[in-house]
């Protein structure tokens, strides 16, 4: 396999300033990103397991109470404010936007904005954007859905054995609005999903995202 121009957060030749893409070396690696995240769930513990079978219900009723009912509201109001932004940071902020119909102050005017419309009546899916945002926006919205998968940087980091990328780096964020290198990660989780008996690939990822967020 050639050597990668950016080898640092890239695994299989694509450019992320452009967006270029080699499906066939992608499909190369794909083996490997399944076992990586395999492995992450072989290194999870039973806390971990369990807290990821319900780590989307749990957002779903969040949803539901920052939509005051209306868990499409709600979970819309989460996703516009998720972006490079820590779990609990981003449900302290929808429920700010939520009650006070203000902006959050941790967050850019752009999420905001968009959150903000959604609150005035905006459907979601006509506000939100980016392949990560609206896949997790789905998985809120209904966890027991079996197709959409939320690929962040840390599922990134888990499939491909190594650290992407800082919060907030640029690169790599360019990187994951590839639609070709996001479905790339979603095929991967939804393969190591099926070989790994899980019905519910979200479940997969977020069993696997608190494992790294513990740091095993």
């Amino acid at each position: 396999m050639a050597k990668s121009k950016y080898p640092n957060f890239d695994a299989f030749g694509t450019d992320p300033l452009t967006g270029n893409w080699d499906p066939e070396r992608a499909a190369k690696v794909m083996p490997a990103h399944v076992m990586n995240i395999r492995a992450k769930l072989a290194s999870a513990s039973k806390e971990d397991i369990s807290a990821g079978k319900i780590w989307y219900p749990k957002a779903y009723d969040h949803a539901v109470r920052i939509g005051s009912g209306n868990v499409e509201k709600g979970a819309g109001i989460l996703a516009a404010l998720s972006p490079a932004t820590e779990w609990d940071t981003n449900v302290e902020g929808a429920y700010h936007v939520a009650k006070t119909g203000t902006p959050f102050h941790m967050q850019t005017g752009d999420n905001n904005e968009k959150a903000l419309r959604i609150l005035k009546g905006e459907h979601p899916l006509d506000v939100l954007g980016g392949h990560k945002v609206t896949n997790f926006y789905h998985n809120i919205l209904n966890p027991d859905d079996p197709h959409p998968v939320t690929i962040d940087r840390h599922a990134h980091d888990i499939a491909i054995g190594k650290p992407f990328g800082q919060k907030g780096d640029q690169k790599a964020q360019l990187s994951l609005k590839a639609q070709g290198r996001y479905n790339h990660f979603k095929e991967a989780y939804l393969n190591a999903a099926e070989q790994s008996g899980i019905k519910i690939p979200n479940q997969l990822q977020a069993m696997t995202w608190v494992a790294h967020r513990e740091g095993r």
